[in-house]
């Protein structure tokens, strides 16, 4: 990537051998190129705060590392990426701080750059809590490619941030730049996008979900069809892979009352709303396991009785079944034998016939006319 900070070699994460598919994007290159042709990040404003936000795989953090930046991303594959290439490019780690969207952001702002994430009301948490760091000095700029930036995208800088304009279109990107205003938006307001959102299942399972969690408001038709198929009196543990806000866990975890559970997934906010679903339904008497992480790593193999998974098909706008395929290798390995994996997901995906090849078996549980709920035994 040549940008006017310098040239470097950047990857993604995880790998791809598609030439495509690349580390940075076109709106990387605008925001970088407008924050240097406008003498912005100069090296006069080394001890300026510069905040950046959803940076993919880490061209902002590695471009703008002189500045001691700090990286506020939900993903962990994110932040995995970013120290990769960092290091790939002989960039001291500890130049960049890298922050979850929920840790308290202090102090004030001098220079944010936003790229655009796909869900609306993740922009709005994350727009919430910059807003009390700015004042009428700070730099605000968003960024994405064009077809991401749409009427609520400006209005939600105008809403939390100030009065906002945009960019021309180059390269298909467009910037957003916002002025900071203290009278824009007020406390509650603020609070209030940063909150999660509560709803109820119909066995009464109370749910919580923070902005940008998958199926925020509502039980998606995949969860709830796998929900109504998970097992009973499971003895052992547990695995709630790619757990959203942690719905497969806590009814797994209300039907196996002796079971141990744990909750994986590569988003901080999911993290944070299975831990709130977990203590909704049971308070401080019984403990979980919560780990933000890309994989099972930290699962000792072949110890776990059942996993279940819904697993997505697409990282960020990319669309594929590389996760899904890691999701089920990696259930493989820490289930032990007998141990059973249960599986949702849209028919079409042909996810029989990949779990067939892994496991040996596969078997049919439930279906509906979209979804199909899946059963792989380790033998």
């Amino acid at each position: 990537m040549e940008v006017p900070q310098g040239t470097f070699h950047l990857k993604r994460l995880p790998a791809n051998h598609d030439p495509s598919l690349r580390a940075w994007d076109a709106a990387d290159l605008y925001a970088l190129e407008h924050l240097h042709e406008h003498g912005v990040a100069s090296a006069a404003d080394a001890q300026a705060t510069t905040v950046i936000v959803n940076d993919a795989f880490g061209a902002l953090a590695v471009s703008l590392a002189r500045l001691a930046p700090l990286t506020v991303s939900d993903s962990v594959l994110s932040q995995e990426a970013t120290l990769a290439n960092l290091i790939r490019n002989s960039v001291d780690p500890s130049a960049v701080t890298m922050m979850r969207p929920l840790d308290p952001l202090t102090g004030k702002v001098s220079i944010a750059v936003v790229k655009i994430p796909k869900s609306l009301a993740m922009l709005e948490l994350q727009l919430a809590r910059l807003a009390p760091c700015l004042n009428s000095e700070s730099t605000v700029v968003g960024a994405a490619m064009s077809k991401h930036v749409h009427t609520s995208t400006i209005e939600a800088f105008e809403r939390f941030v100030g009065a906002t304009t945009t960019s021309l279109a180059k390269k298909k990107a467009r910037l957003i730049f916002a002025q900071p205003s203290p009278e824009v938006v007020g406390t509650t307001e603020r609070e209030q996008a940063a909150a999660p959102v509560q709803y109820q299942l119909e066995d009464g399972t109370q749910v919580a979900s923070y902005p940008g969690v998958f199926s925020q408001r509502r039980l998606d038709q995949g969860t709830a069809l796998l929900v109504k198929n998970i097992p009973h009196d499971v003895s052992g543990v547990i695995v709630d892979l790619g757990c959203g806000a942690g719905v497969l866990g806590v009814v797994a975890a209300t039907r196996s009352s002796a079971a141990e559970v744990h909750f994986v997934d590569v988003s901080h906010l999911a993290i944070a709303s299975a831990r709130r679903t977990w203590q909704l339904s049971f308070g401080t008497e019984r403990e979980a396991d919560f780990s933000a992480a890309l994989d099972l790593a930290a699962i000792r193999d072949a110890s776990v009785q059942l996993v279940v998974n819904n697993p997505p098909f697409h990282a960020d706008r990319a669309m594929g079944d590389a996760t899904a395929w890691h999701m089920f290798a990696d259930s493989k390995r820490v289930l032990a034998l007998g141990g059973e994996l249960f599986v949702v997901g849209n028919r079409h995906l042909g996810y029989h016939g990949k779990l067939k090849r892994l496991f040996g078996n596969c078997e049919v549980v439930a279906t509906d006319p979209k979804f199909v709920v899946l059963k792989a035994r380790r033998s």
